[in-house]
């Protein structure tokens, strides 16, 4: 009577998890659909779709810790049998360093922390331990791998920074104030104040230098992050499957989340007519 009861509650909730599982699928496969393929060099600011390879940003490089292989992301696990011959999981754990996609004609940086990853390399062994069997899996994102991504992406510095000329100039001029050798130099009656047509220029000046260095800081490359969406009804995803093959994983997924959910509610509905 009281596995009856259990399953009577379970059976439900089983139904409407996998229902749920199924619909945010839904929705990842719709975003891959939508969202065209962009170029880092002309993508827009938001959300976008990149591809490319994967590349280790310069620096120490991400080591999977039980390959040993340096890689851009990993994710590992480690299991051992207990005595009811059920597999433990005793250590787990994932990359949350950075690293790079590269399109062939520029690069942008990803921060994987909350990303979906999906089917990527995936590697799987045993091993004697002192206490028993032990289970081994390690997932890896290799460099020169190809990668399919969707994500917010945000450029710092560049042309498309946006410069404050206002505020900007005033700090200028905050910073000119403590050096009286450079404001002598707009001391044009050199009577050791500066009137109004004297703080006139000051100002111009102050203006002009502000503008010519963002105009210089426009010149130099831009930094291009890519990470989760501050909206969470955007899908962060990164696979290494291409476009055609991850739409077929997504619905394959879908089918398998539903159909879990159409079979759990028919059992439910057995157990109330029973």
């Amino acid at each position: 009577m009281l596995a009856f009861a259990a399953l009577a509650v379970l059976l439900p909730l089983l139904a409407v998890y996998a229902f749920w599982r199924g619909w945010r699928t839904l929705h990842c496969l719709r975003a891959v659909v939508d969202h065209p393929s962009s170029r880092v060099r002309s993508a827009p600011q938001g959300y976008v779709e990149l591809r490319g390879r994967a590349v280790l940003l310069p620096g120490v490089p991400n080591i999977a810790p039980l390959s040993g292989l340096p890689c851009c992301w990993y994710r590992y696990r480690v299991e051992q049998r207990d005595e009811e011959q059920r597999w433990v999981t005793i250590d787990r754990g994932e990359c949350d360093g950075l690293f790079g996609l590269d399109d062939g004609d520029a690069r942008c940086v990803i921060d994987p922390e909350q990303a979906q990853i999906i089917k990527v390399r995936t590697e799987r062994w045993h091993a004697a331990g002192t206490d028993g069997t032990l289970r081994y899996s390690e997932q890896r994102i290799i460099p020169g791998e190809a990668l399919h991504v969707l994500g917010w992406l945000r450029t710092e510095g560049g042309a498309g920074a946006a410069t404050d000329i206002v505020l900007e100039t005033r700090l200028q001029l905050e910073d000119w104030k403590r050096d009286p050798q450079r404001m002598s130099l707009f001391d044009r009656n050199g009577d050791g104040q500066l009137d109004a047509t004297e703080w006139e220029a000051v100002r111009r000046a102050a203006r002009r230098q502000v503008e010519r260095e963002a105009r210089l800081r426009a010149l130099e490359p831009g930094l291009s992050l890519l990470s989760n969406p501050q909206d969470r009804r955007l899908p962060f995803l990164i696979s290494t499957l291409p476009e055609r093959s991850l739409c077929r994983w997504l619905r394959w997924q879908i089918a398998a989340w539903w159909a879990g959910a159409a079979l759990a509610a028919w059992g439910a509905q057995r157990l109330l007519v029973v």
